[in-house]
């Protein structure tokens, strides 16, 4: 088996290393499959150049007839499948809308038929998603919900409004696209590298990003980074995001910061973008390094961690820079998305909901369609009576007067007026 080399990640090299790596996989599961009778295989890992194959012997129940649970087992397989092949299609939607984003001249026709092909391809996945094993499709139908909302305002809006307004109205569904994509911290690529070589490098980051293939996000992106013609607003863009796939989705602070010190010694980036990535690291090595009661990893449950955001979070943001608080608030994000993955007390939801939001919007969330909106909406409606129900409240009024603010005022759209009034009334107590 040829051995796996180190990648460096700004000189593109990680399809090649990949496809060497798909080649020794097969190669592994062509052996093994001579030998299934007598073994089975428990875990196979992949992590950039390593591989990671056990394997158990197994037991006489492996040739027992098919149960029950073998039977959900497979229909579950079949479901996935029936997804994988939704989701490649809407891969190669995406694909045909993406450059409108960034393009001059668009042709607002081609683009609402493009938009309404990718609300067929929504709705056919949506069964799909209402089938998938675990908590998969519990915890992605809030997000699935919002996505349609926002896709067919953004269908509307193509034959009335600015096309200005109607590609910052595509940007919000696409983020809302790769803000559910980045809570199950699973990566896949859905299109072979050839299909988005047409793409320059930041469309094909984003391409990569918005698709959930994490991986080869991390390469164009930081070639985006080397390029002394990358645009302002890409690079910062392309830093944000390789700071969410390493802390919050891959959440592996080792690899994050050993990425992170490896595009600042690349030496490409402004005294800004240097000092920036400085602040990052320095910031995710206080984590590792920090004891367990003053960490927010690995906390049992959302009562340990509103403990520790409420308590000891304060002093901590107090202390670090605007960078050093960004890179820490990703760090809680990243728990808050693995808690709510998890089997989290129903009575408590109302906590997570509210730290969601709150790390949203330090974070700086860019629209009022946000998933935080979501979150607080669903806090106050279920839990009104609930002690964070108040703070929920309060946390959506922040929201509302944030995303209609600007330099001539705030200005709240009547139903979004009337929407805040029903949840005081609500938290008040006040029957409708």
């Amino acid at each position: 088996m040829p051995a796996f080399q180190t990648f460096d990640l700004s000189q593109g090299h990680w399809s090649l290393s990949r496809a060497r790596l798909r080649h020794a996989l097969l190669l592994e599961f062509s052996l093994l499959d001579l030998y299934m009778p007598l073994r089975r295989l428990v875990c196979l890992s992949v992590l950039f150049g390593c591989s990671v194959l056990a394997s158990m012997p197994t037991t006489a129940a492996d040739d027992m007839p098919v149960t029950n649970e073998v039977a959900n087992e497979e229909a579950n397989e079949g479901s996935n499948v029936g997804l994988h092949a939704d989701m490649v299609q809407i891969g190669e939607q995406l694909l045909l809308i993406l450059p409108s984003l960034h393009a001059e001249s668009v042709d607002r026709e081609v683009l609402r038929q493009n938009m309404l092909r990718l609300e067929q391809l929504l709705d056919q996945a949506q069964p799909h998603l209402q089938q998938a094993p675990g908590d998969y499709s519990s915890t992605y139908q809030q997000p699935y919900d919002m996505l349609r909302e926002s896709l067919a305002q953004a269908v509307e809006m193509t034959g009335v409004a600015n096309l200005k307004f109607v590609k910052s109205s595509l940007t919000q569904t696409f983020e809302l696209c790769a803000a559910c994509h980045t809570q199950d911290k699973q990566s896949r690529r859905i299109l072979g590298i050839s299909k988005i070589k047409s793409l320059d490098e930041f469309l094909a980051a984003e391409y990569s990003y918005l698709t959930r293939d994490y991986d080869s996000a991390l390469v164009s992106f930081a070639n985006v980074l080397d390029d002394k013609n990358s645009t302002s607003n890409d690079r910062s863009k392309a830093l944000d995001r390789i700071l969410i796939i390493e802390v919050e989705v891959k959440a592996d602070l080792d690899a994050g910061i050993q990425q992170l010190e490896l595009l600042r010694g690349l030496g490409k980036g402004n005294d800004t973008e240097l000092a920036q990535l400085g602040d990052w690291i320095e910031v995710l090595r206080q984590v590792q390094l920090a004891p367990k009661a003053a960490s927010p990893l690995h906390k049992k449950s959302i009562l340990d961690l509103d403990a520790f955001l409420r308590l000891r979070w304060p002093t901590i943001q107090a202390n670090l820079t605007w960078h050093g608080q960004t890179a820490y608030w990703m760090v809680i994000r990243g728990e808050l998305n693995r808690l709510l993955r998890s089997t989290t007390d129903a009575a408590e939801m109302p906590r997570l909901y509210y730290w969601l939001a709150v790390s949203d919007r330090s974070l700086n969330y860019q629209f009022f369609d946000s998933l935080s909106r979501r979150y607080l909406e669903q806090c106050i409606e279920q839990y009104p009576a609930h002690a964070y129900g108040q703070k929920c409240l309060d946390e959506y009024e922040t929201l509302v007067t944030t995303s209609f603010s600007g330099s001539a005022g705030t200005f709240v759209p009547v139903q979004i007026r009337q929407r805040l009034d029903t949840m005081r009334n609500r938290v008040k107590g006040v029957k409708p």
